[in-house]
């Protein structure tokens, strides 16, 4: 017999395409695609380029494969492909609060 929280977990902890988000970067309207500027070997997923604020400026605030430092941040914020699901509805912040309270 298949239980309802079985079935309820396959419709609300879908694997939704995602990337990590830069801010100086993207847009509002940014997609979950990998960006041509987007570093090769950069896990889009876990991490994000560390914008150099000087190739920045002097790209008019335009990013590029050379806009960016050799250093990598943790990812804190997401662009997700759409939204229908309870990970992209809720911040991955917010899942490793409630996981760290939960699980002792």
């Amino acid at each position: 017999m298949v239980s309802m929280v079985h079935v309820n977990y396959i419709f609300v902890a879908e694997d939704i395409p995602h990337r990590c988000r830069v801010p100086e970067c993207d847009g509002t309207n940014a997609s979950a695609e990998i960006p041509p500027w987007w570093p090769k070997n950069v896990d889009s997923k876990c991490f994000r380029p560390v914008v150099d604020v000087n190739s920045f400026g002097k790209s008019n605030n335009t990013c590029s494969n050379a806009t960016f430092e050799e250093t990598l941040e943790e990812c804190h914020e997401w662009i997700y492909e759409n939204h229908n699901s309870i990970v992209a509805a809720v911040s991955m912040e917010q899942f490793k609060n409630i996981s760290e309270n939960w699980f002792f």
